[in-house]
């Protein structure tokens, strides 16, 4: 089991991943980074697909590199649209944890993958 540490700098880590990921100057940059994030953290599968399904797959509403205005602008509507979406997406990276936790606690003795 990870100790507290290690589920904390998890945590750290990915908050610093998604906000690379956020703010992704090109599609090509955003794509790299989450290509990463993929790799990085393949044995969270539950929370992998959630970001596949409720974030990765709309993009173009939150990640920069899609988001074409000037420079002001940007900073102000990131700050009015994604304020609330970015919150329960942090919200989500903070149930990391636990889900982690419940994972252990019924993870069966002889599984190999999870």
């Amino acid at each position: 089991m990870r100790c507290k540490e290690d589920r904390a700098e998890m945590l750290k880590d990915i908050r610093e991943a998604l906000g690379a990921l956020l703010r992704s100057g090109t599609p090509q940059e955003f794509e790299t980074q989450w290509e990463w994030m993929q790799e990085e953290w393949a044995d969270q599968k539950v929370w992998l697909s959630y970001m596949t399904n409720e974030w990765v797959s709309n993009k173009e509403r939150w990640a920069r590199a899609w988001r074409k205005v000037s420079r002001a602008e940007n900073e102000i509507s990131l700050d009015l649209i994604s304020k609330p979406s970015l919150t329960t997406l942090l919200s989500a990276v903070d149930g990391l944890k636990h889900l982690a936790r419940d994972t252990l606690l019924v993870r069966p003795d002889d599984a190999i993958q999870w």
